[in-house]
């Protein structure tokens, strides 16, 4: 929050998908009720502003030198972010305060960060008259996210969501936080949803869409190098689902799902990759290696092929060194603190050969390593070394791949969540008879038979619906 004389400028993001919004808002009243409306993990302010709007706010506050809401200093973290020249494109050059309050929340994620974060996504301009304001203390009350006695559950979010992503259940949450005035974009969503009844396909979907991973997340994994293999898993096994998806949607007549079906693009080349590239059940962390497959990289072959092949070599050694020695009960083994060796018990240390170098003596036997087998162990323990080494430079590069399609699975994943809320409403519409309201650009409402979408889950009596 950057605090002029005249404005308040707002910086918001959601790390986990890179969403930024920003607007300017005048009232201070309003500051309370639009920080209820996103409710923040934290919130920056500068260590001059005068924070009376927020002592009744429980969350995390953190002050910033004044120096980070400078407005040239916001300019050049914002162009350096995004590399650009200027902030025409962004159509938010007339916003000081609300450029101020950007720069410091750049500055601020990148130093708690300690990485780029090239997942950011362009920021959004939010207008107030764009969305419906609902101060605090009515957002509470109409109990739209959590209910005043039973916390989530009994609360409007509670009944109408079905969605089948974590992606969509977030985007949903957003919509109610923050519920458009526009009338085209609502008529355009209530038609989606009309039409995915009318051909009676929701219910195909989802199962389908309940294949799809949170690919915002993960991206974001992606971008901050964070990522693990069952990351990148879960997001080849969602991109096996696009195909069907998109052949539902190619089958349905409207101009919203047509638009979410352009942007919701396979990868197929992506998918191959990450097909050959993990195995398929790879372990939580890259830090031991056994998350590359057999087959991708030549050189990661070979070097598994010495440590595969060591167990013969040493059996092989083993029966030749008794044959060489005439020494029966002659054995080839190996532990962490010694390495490899080649033991004999003590009646027969009289018969050890002259290039047997001893390595470690026991109660009942002597341990001797070989210029052959120290050769051996020499390169075998290289090789497993030089395998983990190479594995990870692998998945490094993996990483780096996958984050060229940053973009693409930004836009997809963006159009998942919406479809994924569309299927939604039509399921509850279905099994609660909802009907999508006309509207109009006159004052008033008027409902014929309505039920409380709420209360008539909870209450055990049929309920009695009225005109309004």
């Amino acid at each position: 929050i950057c605090k002029t004389k005249q404005h308040y400028g707002l910086a918001s993001v959601e790390l986990s998908s890179g969403q930024l919004a920003i607007q300017e808002i005048e009232e201070s009243h309003c500051l309370e009720d639009i920080i209820e409306q996103y409710q923040p993990a934290e919130i920056l302010f500068s260590e001059n502003f005068d924070n009376a709007e927020l002592q009744n706010l429980n969350e995390t506050i953190t002050k910033r030198p004044d120096w980070h809401f400078n407005k040239k200093t916001a300019e050049s973290i914002i162009k350096q972010q995004y590399d650009i020249d200027d902030l025409s494109g962004f159509g938010c050059q007339h916003l000081n305060a609300a450029i101020c309050a950007l720069g410091c929340l750049i500055q601020y994620l990148n130093d708690t960060q300690k990485t780029l974060l090239p997942h950011l996504q362009n920021p959004k301009i939010n207008i107030a008259n764009d969305v419906i304001q609902i101060d605090a203390v009515s957002r509470r009350n109409l109990e739209i996210e959590t209910s005043l006695v039973d916390g989530k559950s009994h609360s409007l979010l509670d009944i109408i969501d079905t969605t089948s992503t974590v992606m969509g259940s977030r985007l949903l949450r957003r919509w109610l936080q923050q519920p458009v005035r526009n009338h085209d974009i609502l008529k355009r969503r209530h038609d989606a949803v009309e039409k995915l009844l009318h051909n009676h396909t929701h219910s195909d979907f989802h199962e389908t869409m309940r294949g799809i991973c949170d690919i915002e997340r993960i991206m974001s994994r992606v971008a901050l190098k964070s990522a693990r293999p069952r990351d990148l898993i879960q997001l080849r096994d969602s991109l096996k689902q696009i195909p069907t998806i998109k052949e539902g949607l190619s089958q349905i007549d409207s101009p919203q799902l047509s638009t979410l079906n352009q942007n919701i693009q396979p990868l197929p080349e992506l998918q191959s990759t990450l097909d050959s590239a993990i195995v398929d059940e790879p372990p939580a962390i890259i830090r031991d290696g056994g998350v590359i497959a057999d087959g991708y990289d030549e050189e990661l072959d070979q070097l598994r092929k010495l440590s595969s092949d060591a167990g013969q070599f040493l059996t092989d050694l083993e029966e030749k060194e008794k044959q060489r020695t005439g020494i029966a009960g002659l054995k080839v083994g190996y532990n962490r603190v010694h390495g490899y060796y080649i033991e004999i018990s003590r009646i027969h240390s009289t018969d050890v050969p002259d290039n047997y170098n001893r390595r470690q003596t026991l109660k009942a036997a002597e341990r001797f390593i070989t210029p052959e087998l120290k050769e051996f162990e020499n390169n075998i323990l290289s090789a497993q070394d030089k395998a983990l080494a190479r594995e990870k430079q692998l998945y490094e590069q993996l990483l780096d791949n996958v984050s060229t399609y940053l973009s693409e699975l930004q836009l997809c994943a963006a159009a998942l969540a919406e479809l994924d809320i569309y299927l939604s409403f039509a399921e509850v519409a279905a099994t609660h008879n909802f009907n999508a309201p006309t509207l109009t650009e006159e004052q008033g409402i008027r409902i014929d038979a309505g039920r409380h979408p709420v209360v008539e889950q909870i209450q055990t009596a049929p309920f009695i619906a009225n005109n309004l």
